[in-house]
């Protein structure tokens, strides 16, 4: 496909993502200069829609960690317009609302709405290509890189606690935790280890160590937090 100009929706592009939009009325945003503004930028960043090697029918989490990567090696773009919502917004109503249904759709339902013009965390595209950008380290194979993550992505809510976090912005640092925390998907074991990290940054520099000294700060945190309390297996809180 062509490249065009990388755009954003404007206020009436985004209240055009509406109850019957989600529903699939219509397809997806049209190019409308009223829904849709230019983003201007000093690289003149340009945007070609990318492509995704997926089965028919619905989409499930398992499916996210080829999303992440297909989109993130085929988007290219820097992290500065990566904190934009309004692009991402404007990708996913006029490229991917498809996409976006399919996975996001639930019993009958259509996608929350947040899914394609919420918070970075939450629409379903950003969420997965800074899933992506935060898990790929310098000399990374792509192997490594894709297993990452998975294990980034193999929560819901580890996805969401650990995106959320500005500290982890780092992917040696994202990396050290995912290595300390491997496929404990309990969720009370995560927040209380997040939560002891976040006190402990204000007087360690947690954000300018590499991955091994991560892995060995944080594991000494996780064997306390285990050593604490028992936790139970209950389901993560929902969506």
């Amino acid at each position: 496909m062509t490249p065009r100009p990388l755009m954003k929706l404007t206020n009436q592009g985004m209240a055009a993502v509406d109850a019957a939009f989600l529903a699939g009325t219509p397809a997806h945003l049209p190019d409308t200069p009223s829904f849709a503004t230019p983003i201007q930028t000093v690289e003149g960043a340009v945007f070609t829609p990318p492509s995704f090697e997926l089965p028919e029918g619905p989409l499930g989490p398992q499916h996210d960690p080829v999303i992440a990567l297909a989109l993130h090696d085929q988007l290219d773009i820097r992290r500065g317009l990566a904190t934009d919502p309004r692009m991402w917004a404007w990708i996913a109503a006029r490229h991917a609302p498809a996409l976006l249904r399919r996975r996001w759709s639930t019993g009958g339902r259509p996608p929350k709405r947040g899914r394609l013009v919420g918070r970075l965390v939450d629409n379903g595209l950003s969420r997965l290509w800074w899933a992506a950008e935060l898990t790929r380290d310098r000399d990374m194979t792509p192997s490594a890189h894709s297993y990452a993550v998975s294990a980034l992505l193999s929560s819901q809510y580890r996805t969401d606690r650990l995106l959320s976090m500005p500290l982890l912005r780092h992917p040696p640092v994202m990396l050290g935790v995912l290595d300390v925390i491997g496929e404990d998907l309990r969720w009370q074991v995560l927040n209380e280890v997040c939560r002891r990290v976040g006190l402990l940054a204000t007087t360690y520099a947690i954000d300018t160590m590499g991955r091994e000294e991560v892995r060995s700060f944080l594991g000494r945190i996780h064997r306390d937090v285990l050593a604490g309390r028992n936790f139970s297996s209950e389901m993560e809180p929902a969506d």
